[in-house]
């Protein structure tokens, strides 16, 4: 789940999820809906290790590697499996981009907190 916050530049999003592998695909549909691409069926398959303790930085690293692959390959995350401390990801192949660009996840007050069972993140991205 995940819903728009006020921001006085670029896009601020509140994220909640179960799981880490959740907040990865939460991720991956919020991209989807800001983007809106029209996705051919041409896969490509990255996989990324994910350290808990230092979980932040993995969702920075992750998530901006995502927006390269989005804009300097032509592919879109579209399914996260995590098993064992890996993110197993499959991207689409673009066919056209209808949505707005994202340039970049920020370091800007991410942080991820475990609170009743949910795991919960504030994220800025730069547009």
């Amino acid at each position: 789940m995940y819903r728009q916050l006020e921001h006085s530049a670029d896009l601020r999003f509140e994220l909640e999820n179960d799981s880490f592998e959740g907040v990865f695909q939460d991720f991956a549909d919020l991209l989807f809906s800001l983007c809106q691409p029209t996705l051919a069926d041409e896969i490509l398959v990255k996989t990324y290790e994910v350290i808990a303790k230092s979980f932040d930085d993995t969702v920075f690293d992750v998530v901006n590697d995502w927006i390269y692959t989005i804009y300097g390959q032509g592919f879109f995350p579209f399914r996260c499996y995590l098993n064992s401390g890996i993110l197993r990801c499959t991207f689409k192949r673009i066919s056209v981009m209808n949505g707005i660009e994202i340039k970049a996840l920020t370091y800007h007050d991410l942080r991820f907190k475990e609170e009743a069972g949910k795991i919960k993140a504030k994220v800025v991205f730069d547009v």
